[in-house]
């Protein structure tokens, strides 16, 4: 296990772990809250995931961090979130996703966008929300990661 970032290095209480292909995020809890699976990289797509709870502010330095680094670096094109196993509201976050954030990934390259949705009723509002407020790329709501990494690979 490689500790890409600890503790006492985030501003928003996270440490950041790399296990194999696996990049994953821990609260001060211990409890993994995001991963980034690294397979997906050399096809072009960041396949990332959210897991639980998260607060804002984590979600803000996971995707401004080493989320868009690893998306800047590998010149992706595709990205897939995985929310099945998402708890809980992202609404807070959602201007600065489609006012900053996802911007910012469109002009690196970012033309599609594949979203696994949480069984979560709270979280689904929130992706609800979110598909209505995001634009400049293309993005699509799947049951499964399969429909989804299949459509990246066919847009």
């Amino acid at each position: 296990m490689e500790v890409i970032k600890d503790y006492d290095q985030s501003t928003s209480g996270l440490k950041v772990v790399k296990e194999g292909n696996i990049i994953k995020s821990y609260n001060r809890m211990g409890k993994e809250f995001h991963f980034i699976d690294t397979s997906y990289l050399s096809k072009g797509i960041l396949f990332h995931g959210w897991i639980g709870f998260r607060t804002g502010d984590q979600i803000k330095e996971v995707l401004s961090g080493h989320l868009y680094e690893m998306f800047e670096q590998n010149k992706c094109t595709n990205m897939i979130i995985d929310n099945r196993k998402m708890e809980g509201s992202f609404s807070s976050v959602n201007d600065w996703l489609a006012n900053d954030y996802m911007p910012s990934l469109i002009k690196l390259g970012l033309s599609n966008n594949g979203v696994v949705l949480p069984a979560n009723v709270f979280a689904k509002l929130a992706v609800d929300d979110w598909d209505k407020k995001v634009s400049g790329f293309a993005t699509r709501n799947f049951d499964n990661t399969e429909a989804a990494i299949s459509w990246v690979q066919s847009n």
